[in-house]
C-alpha cells in the first residue's frame, strides 16, 4: 500500500467502536458528506453523547488537494471557539489519529452532540402539509439568520447555508436551532463591499450545495456576506411555501432565473416581506442587503405587519372553505348566476385551499358566514326567492301584453255588432293602461297567495284561467300544467261567450251576447 495514500472511505466508514485517545468513543454512523463522516460518540470522561466529525479525502485528491482540505477542516476547529453563540454548535477539541496499516493520520473534531434530527429532515416529513405560518416559519428562521449575523460581525462568512446544515434540538419551547458545518467558511475583510456579481475569483475550493446556491457561486465571482444572505432567503421563503425554491427541474437555471423565488411566487401573501425577501433574493449581490444583519433588521422591523397580512389571507382561505359547503343543495346547474355572487376563494389567488369544511361541522352559521367572508345581507338573499321575484316580473309582462291584444280584439268584434248591442258612448272602454295596471295588481296579489300563472300572449280568452292557491301551472293549450307535471282540462267556456283570437278577424256566424271577460 503506498505509505502517502489517504485512508479509504471504507475504512473511515467501519469506525464503530473504536477508542481514540482512550476517552472517544465512535458508536454509530449518522451521516457522512463529500469530505468528510459523522459519527455519534461517547465521552467516556465526561459521561455524555458527543458528535464526532472525521476528515475523509476524495480518492482523485492529490497531496496539494489533500494537504488544502486539512488546512480547511483544523480552520474550522478553530473557528468555531471564536463564534459561541447558542444556535451556532460548539467545537470541543480537535486531533487525529492513525489507522492500523495506514500512514496517513485521519484528522477528527469533536463537537457538542444535537441530535439527528436537521431541518432537512424536517422539511421533508411534513412536505404536502402547506408552508408554515409567518410566526412558525420565523421561529426557526430568526435564530438562523441571528447567527449567521454573529458570524458576518466577527469577519466570517459561512458559504454553504442549508436546511441540512441545521440541526433541530429539542428545547422546552419546541426546537432549537444550530448551524453546523463552517467547513468552507471563509474569512472576510471588514471594508470588503459586495460587487454586481460579474468579477471573476480564483479558488482551489468551489464547494456549495446547489438548490441553495447565489448566482455568483455558479459564476465563480466573488462570495461575501451577501451570498449568505441569499441562501437565508431561500430557506425562510422554503418554510413558508413548502416547496423547494428552484423547484425540482433544472436547478442551476433556477438559480439564474430573472424571476425570483419569492413567497409571491408560490402563492403565499406576506405584505411587507415580500419586499424584503425579493431584495435579499436579487441577482446582482450589490442589490442584496450587505449582511445578514441588516436582514434581519429588516424583517423585525415589518413582522407585525406580514403577521397581519399573512393572517388575514389564511383567514379568507378558511372563509371560503366554510362559506358553502361542497354538498350544499345550492351547488347545481341552475344557479350559475347566483354563483357570480359567491367570494372568490383563495386559490385564485395563487394559494391552494386544502379541502372544504361544512358549515356544520364547524358550528358556523350562515349570519356568521357572511360576517366572516364580507357578504351583505342583500347578497345572501336565497336563490329561490330571486326566482319568484323574477317569475312575478314576467307576469305582469304577459298579462299587460294579453290586455293589450284583448283590447284589440275586441274593438274590432265591436265594430261589426248591431248599434243596439255597442257600448254606450256613456261608458268609455276601459284603456290599455288601466287594464294593464288591473292586471299587474291582480297577478301581484296572486303571487302573493302562491298562485302563479303565466298566460302565453296568443291564447284565446276563454283559455285564461285563474289557477288556485293550493295549484300552480301554466296553461297551455286548454290545459293547466301543474307542479306535479299533470295536465288537467279547463272548465269549457260558457256558451254565450265568444271565444276572441288574437290573429285575423272573427267568424262572421259568432254573433256575442256579451263582451268577452279577462278573468
Amino acid at each position: 500500500m503506498n505509505e502517502h495514500a489517504p485512508p479509504s472511505s471504507q475504512s473511515l466508514g467501519a469506525l464503530r467502536g473504536k477508542l481514540v485517545e482512550g476517552r472517544y468513543r465512535f458508536d454509530k454512523k449518522v451521516g457522512e458528506g463529500g469530505f468528510g463522516v459523522v459519527y455519534q460518540g461517547f465521552h467516556l470522561a465526561l459521561g455524555v453523547q458527543v458528535a464526532i466529525k472525521v476528515l475523509r479525502y476524495p480518492d482523485d485528491a492529490n497531496a496539494a488537494a489533500r494537504a488544502g482540505l486539512l488546512s480547511q477542516f483544523l480552520a474550522e476547529a478553530q473557528l468555531l471557539p471564536r463564534l459561541r453563540h447558542p444556535n451556532i454548535v460548539s467545537a470541543l477539541d480537535v486531533g487525529s489519529f492513525r489507522l492500523e496499516n495506514e500512514e496517513t493520520p485521519v484528522a477528527f473534531l469533536v463537537l457538542e452532540w444535537c441530535g439527528s434530527e436537521t431541518l432537512k429532515t424536517d422539511l421533508r416529513a411534513r412536505r404536502g402539509r402547506g408552508g408554515r405560518s409567518v410566526d412558525e416559519a420565523y421561529r426557526i428562521a430568526r435564530p438562523i439568520i441571528d447567527a449567521i449575523a454573529h458570524a458576518h460581525e466577527r469577519g466570517f462568512v459561512h458559504r454553504d447555508i442549508k436546511p441540512a446544515n441545521v440541526m433541530l434540538v429539542p428545547s422546552p419551547d419546541g426546537v432549537s436551532p444550530r448551524v453546523i458545518d463552517f467547513g468552507i467558511a471563509k474569512p472576510t475583510p471588514p471594508a470588503d463591499a459586495a460587487g454586481s456579481g460579474t468579477t471573476g475569483t480564483h479558488s482551489d475550493h468551489r464547494a456549495f450545495s446547489l438548490p441553495y446556491a447565489a448566482p455568483e457561486q455558479i459564476a465563480a465571482t466573488r462570495t461575501g456576506p451577501w451570498t449568505d444572505v441569499h441562501a437565508l432567503a431561500l430557506v425562510l421563503t422554503e418554510l413558508l411555501v413548502d416547496q423547494a425554491p428552484y423547484g425540482e427541474g433544472d436547478v442551476a437555471l433556477g438559480v439564474i432565473d430573472p424571476k425570483r423565488p419569492t413567497p409571491a411566487a408560490f402563492g403565499v401573501e406576506v405584505g411587507p416581506w415580500e419586499a424584503v425577501l425579493s431584495r435579499a433574493l436579487s441577482l446582482r449581490p450589490n442589490e442584496r442587503f450587505k449582511d445578514a444583519r441588516a436582514l434581519l433588521e429588516a424583517l423585525d422591523g415589518t413582522l407585525d405587519e406580514a403577521r397581519r397580512i399573512w393572517g388575514r389571507a389564511a383567514g379568507e382561505a378558511r372563509t371560503t372553505a366554510l362559506a358553502i359547503p361542497s354538498n350544499d343543495p345550492r351547488h347545481d346547474d341552475t344557479d350559475d348566476a347566483d354563483s357570480a355572487d359567491a367570494p372568490r376563494s383563495h386559490t385564485e389567488r395563487g394559494t391552494t385551499t386544502q379541502g372544504t369544511i361544512s358549515n356544520v361541522s364547524r358550528g358556523v352559521t350562515p349570519a356568521s358566514t357572511r360576517a366572516l367572508s364580507g357578504t351583505s345581507e342583500r347578497e345572501s338573499v336565497p336563490p329561490r326567492r330571486r326566482r319568484f321575484a323574477a317569475m312575478a316580473i314576467a307576469v305582469m309582462v304577459a298579462v299587460a301584453g294579453a290586455a293589450t291584444l284583448w283590447r284589440f280584439t275586441a274593438n274590432q268584434t265591436s265594430g261589426e255588432r248591431a248599434p243596439s248591442e255597442r257600448t254606450p258612448a256613456s261608458t268609455p272602454a276601459p284603456t290599455t293602461s288601466a287594464v294593464a295596471t288591473a292586471e299587474a295588481s291582480t297577478a301581484l296579489t296572486a303571487s302573493h297567495e302562491s298562485s302563479a300563472v303565466v298566460v302565453h300572449p296568443f291564447e284565446s280568452a276563454s283559455a285564461r284561467a285563474t289557477v288556485g292557491p293550493s295549484s300552480t301551472g301554466v296553461v297551455s293549450g286548454g290545459h293547466v300544467a301543474t307542479g306535479s307535471d299533470q295536465r288537467r282540462p279547463l272548465s269549457p267556456p260558457s256558451a254565450t261567450t265568444k271565444v276572441a283570437t288574437p290573429i285575423g278577424p272573427p267568424p262572421p256566424t259568432a254573433t256575442p251576447t256579451e263582451k268577452p271577460t279577462l278573468w
